[in-house]
């Protein structure tokens, strides 16, 4: 029984070959790295030292419990991945801390109807742009393509628009990133003549 990774979005790691690599149009597809950084990876090389017909290759267990194997690996590795995530965004925000109030060029990497999640340029960090932060106006999530429009104004933001923002909070317990879009800051009033009262003069 072999071990396959079946290519979608995330890696499945089954003994199945039901799909093959749908990028590369494979019927029968194996990609491996180093055995060292992975377990499933070690699982393909003895499946391959197997398949050559050398001894040290997967054990009478390891063929018995690939079903096993392949979906606690599949689990394991979702669950190292967020772990990941989370002390990136951890870091970034305890970094960006002493930063909030400043103006970032960032790129729409995600749309619903939170709001709109951003990547910094030049930088790791990401973060949300939330509905009330967009500007004056009320904005609805449209699909195909995704996309939030403004009711009254009709504009639109997509997928990698690049946009200019202020970081206005830097939650390090949540690892959380707030922006504000540039346009909707409210104008600061600029302070005028000033203004004399007349004196009345009694006679």
């Amino acid at each position: 029984m072999k071990l396959f990774c079946v290519a979608k979005s995330q890696a499945v790691y089954t003994p199945a070959n039901k799909e093959g690599h749908f990028g590369l149009n494979l019927t029968h597809y194996s990609h491996f790295t180093s055995p060292i950084r992975r377990y499933p990876d070690l699982l393909v090389h003895r499946g391959i030292l197997s398949v050559l017909g050398f001894e040290d290759g997967l054990s009478d267990q390891n063929r018995e419990d690939m079903v096993l194997l392949g979906n606690d690996t599949s689990m394991k590795e979702r669950r190292a991945e967020q772990a990941e995530r989370d002390a990136t965004d951890r870091f970034m925000t305890q970094y960006l801390t002493e930063r909030v109030g400043e103006f970032f060029k960032v790129y729409v990497s995600g749309v619903n109807k939170a709001g709109l999640f951003v990547n910094v340029l030049d930088m790791g960090a990401s973060g949300l742009i939330p509905m009330n932060r967009l500007g004056d106006d009320y904005y609805i999530y449209k699909e195909n393509p995704g996309r939030l429009e403004g009711r009254r104004t009709q504009k639109r933001f997509f997928l990698g628009d690049r946009l200019k923002v202020k970081l206005i909070e830097a939650d390090q317990t949540k690892g959380r990133l707030t922006f504000e879009l540039e346009s909707a800051r409210s104008k600061e009033k600029k302070p005028g003549p000033p203004k004399f009262r007349r004196k009345r003069f009694r006679k």
